[in-house]
């Protein structure tokens, strides 16, 4: 437990990281950026994204251990920061 609790600290700090980065990259492109989200072949704005997220199940089942999740999360994030950072490279 204390482990996964460092783990989460770790990830949470990574992910972080990336999405401020991220952030300022793109408001560097266009300062009145606004953003929004693409999740299963939907675009919303940021917020409403938030307002109306739910846990996915089937990616991310609730039988899965933490510790499992996490670790797909986090290949998640890292495979879309490298994509971003060829796109700016």
């Amino acid at each position: 437990l204390i482990r996964l609790t460092d783990d989460l600290q770790k990830s949470d700090s990574q992910v972080d990281s990336i999405l401020h980065r991220l952030e300022r990259q793109y408001l560097e492109i266009d300062p009145k950026a606004e953003f929004r989200v693409k999740s299963q072949r939907q675009e919303k704005p940021f917020l409403d994204y938030l307002r109306s997220w739910q846990w996915d199940e089937a990616k991310y089942p609730k039988s899965r251990s933490i510790l499992d999740n996490l670790n797909l999360l986090m290949s998640v994030v890292n495979k879309l920061d490298e994509e971003a950072r060829n796109k700016t490279a």
